[in-house]
């Protein structure tokens, strides 16, 4: 029970046609608490839910499918045994999109068997808190929970064969895509039908967007390099150009920033070579994808921002790096502004007073002061702390981009 939550009590003798009231509002009242819950404990099952959890976006579709499955729970506790709700279609999507990314109906099941324990931990608490003393309410609220569970199992499965079996009857860019899913997940699949040398060098890129696919395309035959490209069924592009060299991120970083029509985001990876290498820089390109799509039109690659990427995964990390050195700046009557603008440009020119001075305009012993009290507010040094000041500016930064409130800022390519 967390500190300050609130949940209507009885006493002993209270009437079982007033508990369902009771019970509903002690469910509703921690609803975001048991959400938080039914979060850590997914994490904490690991299949299928960490490849979600490492991307806000995805985080916070996961978080509202979480929120529609409790509200189904109080949903059925309101309505009684006779009356099961209908199960929400962001349920049933949930589900119909874990068949397309090749999740196993037997992990879709641990998670909704997962959740649905953590809301029962919740509805005894709230219903022993209630004071009730009634055996048949107890036994009508077991049947009810049971009743609400079937159901939702039924649906999700039938959402999920159901997508599967589409997923079969549809043509050969889709089994391509497939085929490439699996391989990627470590089966020992044949590949000489992907058109594709996977023993060679390869550099992976992930975007989304309508006009992703020609211009990778483009830009393979600009670069003289084969490519690889599919096309999953969540908006997103693959690709790999591959050869027989090793192929330079920075000659495909320039040629792709030079004519990327935008708006849509596009990362690259690392080279690698051989299959290990092929699924490491794609699992680089999607990682560094998350950076991108933080910023309309941005072209990044893994190797610029992998740290920040790794960052955007964790949320305790993003909220302690926030409060720790960004907030800290916040608490000016600017609002940090200048501080976060010197700071940028402070770490944009590697460190270097008299660099960062010319980028702003501004003398060195003005930087050499602004540095002086930003490290007051820290309470240490820049000199112990660079690394994890310029991720929480960094952070600041895609936020703002991604819609927050503007601040003074030199624009550079990060």
């Amino acid at each position: 029970m967390s500190a300050g939550t609130s949940v209507p009590t009885t006493a002993p003798d209270t009437a079982p046609e007033r508990l369902d009231s009771i019970l509903a509002q002690g469910i509703a009242a921690r609803r975001e608490e048991i959400a938080a819950a039914v979060l850590v404990r997914l994490r904490a099952i690991g299949p299928g839910i960490e490849e979600e959890m490492s991307d806000p976006g995805h985080l916070e579709e996961l978080r509202t499918g979480v929120l529609c499955g409790i509200d189904y729970g109080l949903a059925a506790l309101e309505a009684g045994e006779h009356r099961p709700p209908s199960v929400p279609t962001p349920l049933l999507s949930a589900a119909e999109a874990a068949a397309r990314g090749g999740v196993g109906f037997d992990i879709v099941l641990r998670h909704t068997f997962a959740a649905y324990a953590v809301l029962n931990d919740f509805t005894l608490e709230t219903v022993e808190r209630s004071g009730c003393r009634e055996l048949a309410w107890w036994r009508a609220l077991t049947r009810i929970q049971a009743i609400a569970l079937d159901r939702l199992v039924d649906q999700v499965g039938a959402a999920y064969w159901a997508e599967v079996r589409a997923r079969q009857e549809r043509g050969p860019e889709r089994r391509r895509a497939d085929h490439v899913r699996r391989l990627l997940a470590g089966e020992p699949l044949e590949w000489g039908s992907l058109g594709y040398d996977l023993d060679g060098w390869h550099l992976g890129a992930a975007s989304s967007g309508p006009e992703a696919v020609g211009f990778l395309r483009r830009m393979g035959r600009e670069l003289g390099l084969r490519l690889l490209l599919v096309k999953p069924e969540d908006g997103t592009v693959w690709g790999w150009f591959g050869g027989a060299t090793r192929q330079r991120t920075e000659e495909a970083l320039d040629r792709a920033r030079e004519s990327w029509p935008g708006p849509q985001p596009l990362a690259l990876g690392e080279p690698g070579i051989g299959i290990d290498g092929w699924r490491r820089s794609h699992r680089q390109a999607l990682a560094a994808l998350s950076v991108a799509r933080r910023d309309a039109g941005s072209v990044v690659a893994y190797g610029q921002v992998g740290l920040l990427a790794s960052a955007l995964r964790d949320d305790l990390l993003c909220d302690s790096l926030r409060r720790k050195y960004v907030g800290r700046l916040l608490e000016t009557p600017d609002r940090g502004a200048v501080a976060i603008d010197t700071l940028r440009a402070y770490f944009e020119v590697d460190r270097n007073v008299s660099s960062t001075a010319a980028l702003l305009g501004v003398s060195r012993p003005t930087v050499t002061s602004r540095l002086r009290v930003i490290e007051e507010r820290f309470k240490r040094p820049l000199s112990e702390c660079s690394a994890e000041c310029e991720i929480a500016v960094r952070l600041y930064d895609l936020e703002h981009r991604a819609g927050g409130p503007a601040i003074p800022q030199v624009r550079f390519p990060y």
